[in-house]
């Protein structure tokens, strides 16, 4: 779709440039027809019109082309949200690390049929709420990859239980509800409940129903129990680390941080370990794989806090007299 759209740009940058051209050659540059000039007015009067013709023909060719591309992009993108929302309701039940697996590779191909997507006119940036709906399935991947990694290494069966309670606590949503004397409590997944509308807009954005519709996600997976948004000096490490782990390509990288900082990115979850060096101080980090992914969900977590604040405009202040 991409290529498709860009042929219709060129083609009409060329009909735009090879009109003005062709207007200077008719109504401003007039040689006589005694002169030689007039001649290759003539000519290149001629040889625009030619290529202000093939434009006009390159771009009728290139907007079918691209009307296809998109029906067929969108169609493979929806096909493979769809596999992926069948699998996430499959979560409660077969929960294990066959399951994430098949989860990650559901996810990429859901990820590869959105990058294939690349719309002709996108004032309001549709292609980005997409690119939301995306993210939204990635943030479980960063939660839980470590888990699962952790799961895989691991032969106690009460330690495989307590890793899965902690995966289940990020997707499966417990909510009470009390009926005179009875307590009734309702298990929600995250990762399937109230799709309903993200699903109908897809749809929309598929039929170009509304093209000028801004459409929002307005959930996220991540929360304050899940994500811990760190103060700047920690932030400052990760963003170091998270440098060192892009030039190395490892997550154990040399860096040097008061042992008592890095106690606290272990028990948020961010370092998996450390070793000592001298003065109190690591000489090396055992980091986790949600950390090179640190400041995008932080974005998208003040993204959805800021969606969820409530408006004040429709809240009344209290008379005094």
């Amino acid at each position: 779709m991409k290529t498709q759209r860009n042929i219709i740009y060129i083609t009409i940058i060329c009909s735009v440039i090879s009109a003005l051209l062709y207007a200077f050659c008719v109504f401003d540059w007039n040689p006589s027809k005694c002169s030689g000039g007039y001649n290759w007015n003539t000519y290149i009067s001629n040889l625009i019109l030619g290529v202000w013709g093939s434009s006009i023909i390159s771009f009728i060719v290139g907007v079918v082309s691209y009307n296809e591309c998109r029906r067929k992009d969108m169609e493979a993108f929806i096909f493979s949200q769809s596999d992926l929302f069948v699998h996430c309701m499959r979560f409660k039940k077969e929960n294990s690390i066959e399951w994430f697996d098949e989860y990650a590779k559901l996810y990429r191909d859901l990820s590869n049929n959105w990058s294939n997507i690349w719309f002709l006119f996108d004032p309001v940036r549709q292609r980005l709420f997409l690119k939301e709906y995306i993210d939204y399935y990635g943030d479980f991947i960063e939660l839980t990859q470590d888990k699962y990694n952790l799961l895989r290494q691991t032969d106690s069966v009460e330690s495989q239980k307590k890793i899965l309670d902690e995966i289940n606590e990020i997707v499966i949503e417990k909510k009470s509800s009390m009926k005179g004397i009875c307590c009734t409590t309702t298990e929600t997944n995250r990762l399937t409940h109230d799709m309903e509308i993200v699903t109908k807009n897809i749809d929309e954005i598929y039929r170009n129903k509304n093209p000028f519709h801004k459409y929002r996600m307005g959930k996220t997976l991540l929360n304050a129990t899940n994500f811990k948004v760190l103060d700047k000096k920690y932030e400052n490490y990760l963003n170091e680390i998270k440098k060192q782990m892009d030039e190395f390509n490892s997550t154990e990288v040399s860096f040097k941080m008061p042992k008592e900082d890095a106690d606290y990115l272990v028990e948020c979850k961010y370092l998996s370990g450390y070793v000592w060096g001298e003065s109190n101080f690591t000489s090396k980090v055992s980091c986790n794989f949600i950390v090179d992914h640190y400041f995008d969900m932080k974005a998208r977590y003040e993204r959805d806090f800021e969606h969820k604040k409530p408006d004040r405009r429709f809240f009344c202040k209290k008379k005094t007299r």
